[in-house]
């Protein structure tokens, strides 16, 4: 097994492998994610999920060239939902999901006027989700993926972190949101990385 559960912020490692397994058995309602899952699963060099609450979800990549079994580790808060906005200018036709901070849609209370955005919400499990994607993606090519968050002068590349962004959510975690959807799981959707409402 490619993963290794690690708990943080004081849950115990039983607690820790329950919310992962749990996560991945919802996700796999999607065949994407299911595959997702499975070849990440089967690979021959170690993944670290770090799992707690408090954890801001990120995946942290080798910085280096390296031979070694490990590829990095991805921080998982399981009690973490991301509030997204779904901008329907640039949106294929979805239907309109409620979020945590929205209680009724804009248009419910304002006439007729068609609202700019729509409010929902990515549950937790959508969010390791994406952060498997980064996995994905730094497995496919490490060495492009470093040269993306990295100018040659080692300072930032913001632009690169933004394409790195943008491809894993629409290759990703959109068809999966997308597949849960069919599936009947209710949640939102975000078209563009940064359309957050957090």
């Amino acid at each position: 097994m490619a993963f290794r559960i690690q708990a943080a912020n004081g849950i115990s490692g039983k607690d820790a492998l329950d919310a992962f397994s749990k996560a991945c058995k919802f996700l796999e309602k999607s065949n994407l994610a299911k595959e997702i899952i499975s070849d990440l699963r089967d690979h021959n060099k170690i993944i670290t999920i770090k799992v707690g609450p408090g954890l801001v979800d990120k995946y942290r990549h080798p910085t280096q060239p390296t031979d070694s079994a490990f590829v990095g580790t991805v921080e998982w808060d399981p009690g973490y939902a991301l509030n997204v906005v779904d901008k329907v200018k640039s949106r294929p036709q979805q239907p309109w999901v409620p979020n945590k901070k929205e209680s009724k849609p804009f248009w419910a209370c304002c006439g007729t006027r068609a609202p700019i955005n729509h409010y929902g919400t990515i549950p937790p499990e959508v969010c390791l989700m994406h952060e498997l994607g980064h996995v994905l993606q730094y497995l496919s090519n490490p060495d492009e993926f470093r040269g993306l968050f990295r100018k040659p002068d080692g300072m930032e590349n913001v632009m690169g972190k933004m394409e790195v962004e943008d491809i894993n959510t629409a290759a990703v975690e959109q068809p999966v949101i997308l597949e849960l959807r069919a599936a009947g799981v209710n949640m939102g959707i975000r078209w563009d990385y940064y359309h957050t409402a957090d």
